[in-house]
């Protein structure tokens, strides 16, 4: 398996490309903007994009998703249940304030916690992880756990948007924090990190 990361877009968030160097079957994640180098990526790799996987429903985070459907409209945009609505509803994703359009997408595969996400023979598991948004999730195989804007190095997403809240942000982030100290963190936006470092230097570490 290979990760690509790809910061796009004026809010810098991190697109992740995860490729099954076997197969070739792909998943993007959080395609939201750049659809041109996205697109120009994958086809440099030859991939077969599968899924179009989000970790939350803002702007900043779905900007390229209608694009790449349109462009592989086989790949199915996958979101947790509980951002289904989000997703769909400019005025909630804030799309007209960061996109300057309206944006609102269905999605194709409904997510909750435990789904599974299969990427060739690679795993992955939804951990539902409310907070930034009532949907946040963070997709995780061994290793490696890609965190959205739940949980960033040092840091941890806002909880002041629509559908935020405080104390499930606390809980979400005390749930990563119990995972192996060697998983690596594929943060929504900034460096990578791991668990490690975040339970030594996060904020909420002591939660």
């Amino acid at each position: 398996m290979e990760i690509i990361t790809m910061s796009l877009g004026s809010m810098g968030v991190n697109t992740y490309l995860i490729i099954d160097e076997d197969t070739k079957e792909t998943a993007v994640v959080d395609p939201g903007a750049g659809a041109d180098l996205i697109e120009k990526e994958l086809n440099k790799r030859n991939c077969n994009l599968k899924y179009i996987l989000l970790t939350h429903a803002h702007a900043d985070h779905i900007g390229a998703v209608s694009y790449l459907k349109e462009k592989y409209p086989e790949a199915d945009i996958a979101v947790h249940e509980a951002d289904v609505d989000i997703l769909k509803t400019p005025h909630k994703n804030y799309s007209n304030a960061i996109l300057n359009r309206a944006v609102s997408i269905d999605a194709d595969l409904i997510l909750k916690a435990d789904s599974k996400i299969l990427i060739g023979k690679n795993e992955f598991t939804i951990i539902s992880t409310p907070g930034h948004t009532p949907g946040s999730i963070c997709y995780y195989i061994p290793n490696v756990l890609i965190s959205g804007d739940t949980l960033f190095k040092g840091s941890v997403g806002r909880w002041d948007l629509f559908g935020g809240d405080l104390s499930s942000l606390r809980e979400s982030v005390k749930k990563l924090l119990r995972l192996p100290e060697d998983t690596k963190v594929l943060p929504g936006h900034g460096p990578a990190s791991t668990i490690a470092f975040e339970k030594q230097n996060n904020m909420f570490s002591e939660i």
